[in-house]
């Protein structure tokens, strides 16, 4: 379960811009995959936007690469979804090398 959790950008752009990269998915593709603008996705990766982000919003974006998010995860806080990010991060490495 994904409660309705606004969370501040810092440190998560920088993220899923590496996340995005490892797919080997463009701005332009995500945000076409999203039905948003490629000014979006930069802001989002770039951290410039003034509003909080929804929980539920990021993990879209992170679905939206093929990544796998379990319908039963929880997250409740902004390092939840720093460590859930990072261990993404630590599968999709560890799977290239086998």
């Amino acid at each position: 379960m994904i409660v309705t959790l606004k969370v501040p950008i810092t440190g998560l752009g920088s993220r899923l811009k590496r996340l995005r990269e490892k797919k080997g998915v463009t701005q332009q593709i995500l945000a076409k995959q999203l039905k948003c603008t490629k000014s979006y996705i930069s802001k989002v990766e770039s951290e410039d936007l003034s509003a909080d982000l929804s929980v539920k919003g990021l993990l879209s974006i992170v679905k939206s690469l093929g990544y796998f998010v379990p319908n039963s995860l929880k997250i409740t806080s902004k390092e939840e979804l720093i460590r859930f990010l990072d261990n993404l991060e630590k599968t999709h490495d560890q799977s290239r090398e086998n």
